[in-house]
Order: C-alpha cells, then sequence, then structure tokens
C-alpha cells in the first residue's frame, strides 16, 4: 500500500472507530438503563406476573426503540454526505 493511500486508509479507519464507539457507548447506556428498570422491580397482588410481565416488556420495548432511533439518526448523519463517515469516505476513495 503507498503511503498516500495507507494515510488515507488509516484516517478512515479511525473515524469509522470513533463512530462505532458512540453506538456501542449508547448501547451500554440502554443496557445499564434496562437493568436498572428490572433490578429490584415487584409487584403486589399479581401471583401469576402477567401484569408484571407485561409492564417490563412494554418498559423494555420503548427503550430499544428509543436507542434504535437514536442510533439510526446517528448513523444516518454520520454516513451522509457531511458526516464524518460520509466524509471520510470520500476521501479514502479519492484518487490519488
Amino acid at each position: 500500500m503507498s503511503p498516500k493511500l495507507r494515510k488515507r486508509w488509516n484516517a478512515f479507519l479511525s473515524t469509522v472507530v470513533a463512530s462505532d464507539a458512540k453506538t456501542r457507548q449508547w448501547a451500554i447506556q440502554t443496557t445499564n438503563a434496562m437493568d436498572e428498570l428490572t433490578a429490584n422491580l415487584s409487584m403486589k397482588n399479581d401471583r401469576s406476573c402477567n401484569r408484571l410481565r407485561s409492564f417490563v416488556a412494554q418498559r423494555l420495548h420503548s427503550i430499544d426503540q428509543k436507542f434504535k432511533k437514536v442510533n439510526q439518526q446517528y448513523v444516518d448523519e454520520q454516513n451522509g454526505p457531511n458526516g464524518a463517515v460520509g466524509k471520510a469516505t470520500t476521501e479514502f476513495y479519492r484518487e490519488p
């Protein structure tokens, strides 16, 4: 690999790694939110736990959907023509 191409590759790779790090950070926050929700959860007078299961499923789904929405917006921005990954991709594939 030529030095110029290696430099462009390294710039591209570092941008992608930084973008992925942000997504991982949100995934960890989402997991922590789910854990906090379910850690000490109990419901009186729910012997079958049906109400509890329904509540937990709804809340976990809500948390998951919020993560997916925020993450997709971020990915769209990053990969777009003005986003960091989009710019790095354009620069990487640019003719030397």
